[in-house]
């Protein structure tokens, strides 16, 4: 998973700390993940940033991993720390369809990514 503190292209002119969440997203990858974004929570913290996360790299995921980004979610709002899920691919849209939350997707992703 890359990370980063950077302007994303997609929200123009908004600095964010940034990442880009493995192709697997997963129970098998789940832990590590978790480790991860919780890092970058508390660097966006630290900074007074938003959260920004490209989901576009998704290629599998199963319901631990949908389960992360909602709990990752509900961190964020306990925390009053804005998050965006950036270009969610397929695989994720598909997922959260079939576990009835592409509502809490679509209030997690810019107008611009929920076609």
């Amino acid at each position: 998973m890359n990370d980063a503190v950077a302007t994303d292209t997609a929200l123009a002119a908004t600095p964010a700390v940034s990442c880009t969440l493995p192709a697997e997203l997963t129970i098998f990858t789940a832990a590590e993940t978790r480790d991860r974004l919780l890092a970058l929570l508390a660097r966006a913290e630290a900074e007074d940033l938003p959260l920004h996360v490209d989901a576009s790299e998704v290629l599998d995921v199963d319901g631990a991993g949908v389960q992360l980004l909602v709990s990752l979610s509900r961190q964020c709002e306990r925390d009053r720390r804005f998050l965006r899920l950036l270009s969610p691919a397929d695989a994720l849209v598909r997922a959260c369809q079939v576990l009835g939350l592409s509502f809490w997707l679509s209030a997690q992703t810019p107008s611009a990514d929920t076609a």
